[in-house]
């Protein structure tokens, strides 16, 4: 189960783990997955599943490839470590991977697995409400790399 990825435009999503509004959130992001699907022949969309922010996220993309063709993009669901219900996730996300080294502590292999999602994004969208928490750092590092960042 790998996505085919013909020229593809990358995007890595990253948000605050609680939502406050989550229609609100969902119908920002639908505009913007809306915009870039637009923009681009195929985009692969990388994201983690440790909170609100990502299962919005996750569930808007599904939607979005329902409406606008599932060959436009591809949903990459990006572990920090090895989970035991992975057999669940390969059902609902077109690729899984594993960017860290499986020996790193799980709280650091969150932040390596950030780290690198920035690292692998020609763009990175993110819902950050506050100057605090790995979403804000996340977008710092997006920002001294020069890596377009695109605030929900």
């Amino acid at each position: 189960m790998y996505c085919q990825k013909p020229k593809k435009y990358t995007v890595s999503l990253i948000g605050h783990r609680h939502v406050e509004h989550h229609g609100e959130i969902a119908d920002r992001l639908s505009f913007v997955l809306r915009d870039l699907l637009k923009k681009h022949p195929f985009i692969e969309f990388l994201i983690g599943r440790n909170g609100e922010f990502d299962e919005i996220a996750a569930a808007e993309i599904k939607r979005q490839k329902r409406v606008l063709g599932e060959e436009r993009c591809c949903l990459t669901l990006v572990l920090p470590y090895p989970v035991a219900n992975v057999r669940d996730y390969e059902q609902y996300y077109d690729d899984i991977v594993y960017p860290n080294d499986a020996r790193l502590h799980y709280k650091r292999a969150i932040l390596k697995r950030n780290e690198w999602m920035v690292d692998t994004c020609d763009l990175l969208v993110a819902y950050v409400e506050n100057n605090s928490g790995n979403a804000y750092k996340i977008c710092l590092s997006a920002q001294n790399k020069g890596i377009p960042i695109l605030i929900i």
